[in-house]
């Protein structure tokens, strides 16, 4: 989210806090048969903290703290700030853009969104054909809505935060122990550890560069200024500032609680989070990315003798699977799983599927696919993941 907050205020862009407009592409599968009118009334209802960091995205997930988790409530120098956008002019604004349409299409509800919230902000007359939309696909694979996103915006640049692989994957495992997600270990650290760091849909490759956040810690403005040139954007000086709405901000729960750019960030490896049997296989199976990055890589962990060395071992549950196993034996689920499961699965069956020994084969059987899909990977050239700015 840091990458986000720094274009937030340029003159240029338009951009909503956090990652919660993410499902945006969910939200309009859902409701896009609804008249005009009950489209935007269900948005609103769907979006609140875009609008009220106090109140819930039930968009994204039900839990009513959020806006707070992520920092949106203790904003600006003293941390004593919050913004509070105002819901009747960005229902005015929203209802006067879609006035001629009845059924609003995707891509138009998209773009109307972002203008009626800008001018809610109180800066819609600085809006001209330049402007950017910053959008947080925040997706670790591709999916059917990222190719919606680029079937509707087919010039969208696209860039990804990456990070030394083996480190990216300890903080997603501190992450996951922190807001006691254990239970999201397939879908958060598995995918985001092994697939991430890929373009987002297909046909996107061109269009799609990746900042390390090592660099954006280190020289911040010379890396922003090449990521500026890359996107014709034109250099602001808001560009050395982390914010929401103009406003300083200072991370989420689980961060050191810093504003913008710190070398701590880069310094915390979160390497105690692993066991030692957990780095030697992510270590191989992270090679590819750590070379495609030009990040330190052993020697060792590339040869032939290594890489079959750990093929046995993909065998061994990881440690977040055991913790998953505890949580569930105490028949506890997370928002986030659950939302997860409600995409794709009724109730009754998901309910099934995750408390039961059935569940708990498939989802070891499945991680192991996983986890051989991207040690087969180890043996060829990297090429999928997103180039280097």
């Amino acid at each position: 989210m840091l990458l986000q907050t720094l274009f937030d205020w340029h003159p240029k862009t338009i951009s909503t806090p956090g990652i919660y407009a993410s499902r945006f592409y969910y939200f309009y599968e859902r409701h896009s048969t609804l008249p005009k009118a009950q489209l935007i009334e269900r948005f609103i209802e769907n979006f609140q903290l875009l609008l009220d960091p106090r109140k819930p995205c039930l968009a994204y997930s039900p839990t009513p703290i959020a806006g707070e988790y992520s920092g949106f409530t203790r904003l600006g120098a003293d941390k004593n700030q919050m913004y509070l956008i105002d819901e009747q002019l960005f229902r005015t604004c929203l209802t006067a853009i879609l006035a001629d349409y009845q059924v609003v299409p995707r891509k138009l509800l998209f773009q109307a969104v972002h203008v009626a919230y800008r001018y809610a902000l109180g800066h819609g007359s600085e809006i001209d054909s330049d402007t950017r939309i910053v959008f947080p696909l925040h997706c670790p694979i591709p999916n059917k809505f990222t190719q919606q996103f680029a079937e509707d915006f087919p010039q969208a640049q696209y860039v990804l935060m990456v990070r030394n692989p083996i480190d990216t994957t300890a903080s997603m495992v501190k992450h996951l122990n922190n807001t006691n997600e254990s239970c999201f270990f397939l879908y958060g650290f598995l995918y985001q550890a092994l697939f991430g760091g890929v373009p987002s849909a297909t046909g996107i490759s061109s269009r799609c560069r990746a900042v390390k956040l090592e660099d954006l810690h280190c020289s911040p403005r010379e890396t922003l200024e090449r990521l500026c040139q890359w996107l014709s954007l034109p250099w602001d000086e808001t560009l050395m500032k982390s914010t929401v709405h103009g406003m300083e901000w200072w991370g989420g729960n689980d961060s050191l609680g810093v504003n913008g750019f710190s070398q701590a960030v880069i310094a915390k490896r979160h390497q105690d989070q692993l066991t030692k049997i957990d780095v030697l296989r992510l270590n191989v199976l992270l090679a590819p990315k750590s070379r495609k990055w030009s990040y330190e890589l052993a020697p060792m962990d590339t040869t032939l003798m290594r890489k079959l060395t750990v093929l046995p071992l993909l065998m061994v549950p990881f440690v977040m699977e055991l913790e998953f196993l505890k949580g569930e034996r105490k028949d506890r689920i997370s928002f986030s799983s659950r939302t997860v499961l409600a995409e794709s699965l009724p109730r009754p069956i998901a309910f099934l599927l995750w408390f039961s020994w059935v569940g708990t084969l498939l989802r070891y059987v499945d991680i192991r696919r996983h986890l051989l899909s991207a040690w087969l990977y180890t043996f060829a050239k990297p090429t999928r993941e997103a180039e280097l700015l």
